[in-house]
């Protein structure tokens, strides 16, 4: 909720092109990483949704195999999503679309979530 308060039962789907995964609030849940983002969509009965976008960014073990491993490490990490990261806490309001980015995140606290516009 905008005020903060978390909302119990509601239903989540996480989906990127690794696949989709389903959690009831609250809860948290591993997905595969993957060079696309990651949609996350909530609903709760009497509820708007709650919806998100994380942003899936390199992270510097692909750096590091590019400078190691070369190009077909790298490939390897690209195709298996090794070489990806998204935002560890993602904290959805409903009635909001938000984009989450772990370059935006704060040791030990929650992702802070721009507004996005819906087209």
């Amino acid at each position: 909720m905008p005020d903060g308060t978390a909302v119990d039962g509601a239903d989540c789907e996480l989906i990127n092109e690794k696949g989709r995964v389903r959690v009831t609030s609250p809860g948290f849940v591993n997905v595969h990483r993957s060079a696309s983002d990651l949609k996350v969509n909530c609903i709760k009965g009497g509820y708007p949704a709650a919806n998100a976008n994380g942003v899936s960014r390199a992270n510097l073990g692909m750096f590091g195999n590019v400078i190691i491993g070369g190009v077909p490490g790298a490939t390897v990490d690209h195709f298996r999503g090794a070489g990806y990261s998204y935002p560890e806490w993602m904290p959805l309001v409903f009635g909001r679309y938000l984009r989450f980015d772990r370059y935006d995140d704060q040791s030990d606290q929650p992702s802070l979530g721009v507004e996005q516009v819906r087209y």
